[in-house]
């Protein structure tokens, strides 16, 4: 995973190459952060308290992807 550059400690700013290597990845990342904070908020993804294997985990998340998706594409 790529991330951006951060200040170390005592660090006052990033250098030139380090400031444009992080925008370009924070332009990269924004759009997919932003839609999983979405799905996440709209359809509770991460409420998964009961699951208690893999497969269950499996079927509780493509169940709420495909519940998304179906009322993305009838607009309910």
């Amino acid at each position: 995973m790529v991330t951006p550059c951060k200040l170390k400690k005592g660090q006052t700013k990033l250098s030139p190459e380090q400031s444009a290597f992080s925008k370009s990845v924070s332009k990269i990342r924004q759009p997919i952060d932003t839609f999983f904070s979405w799905l996440n908020e709209k359809f509770k993804i991460e409420h998964a308290s009961k699951v208690r294997s893999l497969n269950g985990l499996i079927v509780h998340i493509f169940g709420r992807l495909l519940l998304g998706m179906l009322l993305l594409i009838f607009n309910w």
